[in-house]
């Protein structure tokens, strides 16, 4: 068995090298590429190029079931409704980002309604309904995009979509985009033993693992917490028949079980089963502990280039990961906008640490800003280097270089204002903290310098 298929930096293969291609474009639905100012390029998974409308479209499902190639789906979220008068009756549209948009989605429960090209509005103010409907403002339009709805697109206008999965002969296949005139991009991983698509994480160990999609709440049914029950929040529509849970940095894989009429009362807290009050608005399930697949995450050597891809292998089939390692910098970066830039494309310090106020003094007169830096979360941090930055708390595109990890005692504020030496705690544990360096602009990392 041999591997290849190095598609311009998509390195994706399926069985023998003399096997079918495993990412190929289509006659009308064309891979999309980005490239990088360094002359890397770096191949869109969850868009295409729609040559028949001349622009980029994504996979979204629509209110027949089907799933079309919809235009402006990546920066559809981000547009909100707001109102154009102080009494409310006149809705518009407006860029969160304050980044350009040329579509507009109407949503119900995921599925895609209606599809509406958008029209430029000009707005000295806006208006916006509070969580009691009650119209509040004005709030200043200065230097804001907003938009009315345009001509509603037909959905017979755009090119249907499917999905199939491609085996290697292993455990861990992929999850592919396709489409009636030849398109086939692989997107995701997938466990075709329990058939769910992976989120990779990789664990406090180095090892990165094919995770089920959905988070559950972990505890125990039994004062040995040797019976696992799972909770899955009450927001959700659906039951997912696989989820994970436990310790951030070593998460455990579940299948549900029976419902519980009641919530459990165990739970592990620093290596010991204690009973402690459940979680509210969850529903509770018998579990099963199911073994997670593992992959192997490397980087790929790029001469000449600062970003490398990263690719995720396993068995005979290899996908590259979303992130990019850049040399210049030592750490990871993502494909994303800044606030400070919008409309600009670049590889961004991946799960930086945050900007936190601290202070010297027992009184907390004396500010000190310093680097947050959370271990166990998000998941990508475990196991793996300190990330090189941290994100400034107040300045949209600023970055600054961790440096030394701050030995002398620090203080800080509560949520009710009273100064203490207590530390930070929040959902992902206590932060380590860190020296600030020097100040480093969105601009200093690589940007896209034009799609394809």
């Amino acid at each position: 068995m041999m591997r290849g298929g190095l598609i311009l930096g998509a390195m994706v293969v399926v069985g023998c090298a003399e096997g079918p291609p495993a990412t190929v474009g289509g006659a009308r639905l064309a891979l999309a590429w980005n490239v990088f100012e360094d002359g890397s390029r770096q191949l869109e998974t969850g868009e295409v190029r729609d040559l028949a409308r001349g622009e980029r479209c994504t996979p979204r499902r629509w209110r027949d079931g089907a799933t079309y190639c919809t235009p402006g789906g990546r920066d559809a979220a981000g547009l909100v409704t707001v109102y154009a008068d102080a009494s409310c009756d006149e809705p518009a549209l407006r860029a969160v980002d304050g980044g350009a948009r040329a579509y507009a989605l109407t949503l119900e429960g995921g599925a895609v309604t209606a599809l509406h090209r958008t029209a430029p509005l000009a707005l000295d103010a806006f208006w916006a309904r509070d969580g009691a409907g009650a119209c509040v403002g004005p709030y200043p339009g200065s230097g804001q995009r907003f938009y009315r709805r345009g001509a509603e697109v037909p959905v017979g206008a755009l090119a249907p979509m499917g999905t199939e999965v491609i085996e290697g002969g292993g455990r861990v296949g992929l999850r592919a985009h396709t489409s009636p005139d030849g398109l086939r991009l692989p997107h995701a991983l997938r466990d075709t033993a329990h058939g769910f698509d992976c989120i990779v994480r990789t664990t406090a160990s180095g090892v990165a693992t094919c995770l089920p999609p959905r988070q559950a709440a972990l505890r125990f049914a039994d004062a040995g917490c040797r019976e696992p029950v799972v909770g899955q929040h009450e927001l959700w529509p659906d039951v997912a028949p696989y989820v994970f849970a436990g310790a951030v940095c070593s998460p455990q894989g579940f299948v549900i079980g029976t419902e519980l009429p009641a919530a459990p009362g165990y739970e592990r807290v620093d290596g010991a089963c204690r009973a402690t009050a459940a979680p509210v608005g969850h529903r509770w399930f018998q579990a099963a502990p199911i073994e997670l697949a593992r992959v192997e995450r490397r980087r790929l050597a790029a001469p000449g280039h600062r970003l490398q891809a990263i690719e995720l292998v396993a068995g005979d089939l290899a996908l590259v990961d979303r992130p990019r390692y850049d040399t210049g910098t030592g750490g990871e970066c993502v494909l994303a906008s800044s606030a400070a830039e919008p409309g600009v494309r670049r590889c961004l310090p991946q799960d930086p640490g945050y900007e936190h106020t601290y202070y010297t003094d027992a009184a907390c007169t004396r500010p000190v800003p310093l680097a947050n830096v959370f271990r166990e979360a998000p998941m990508a941090k475990c196991g793996a280097d300190l990330p090189p930055f941290a994100v400034a708390a107040d300045r949209p595109g600023v970055y600054f270089r961790i440096t030394d990890s701050r030995t002398e005692p620090v203080y800080r504020k509560d949520e009710s204002g009273a100064c203490t030496a207590a530390p930070y705690e929040s959902l992902a544990g206590t932060p380590m903290v860190f020296e600030l360096g020097e100040p480093v602009l969105a601009s200093e990392f690589v940007a896209v310098q034009r799609t394809e």
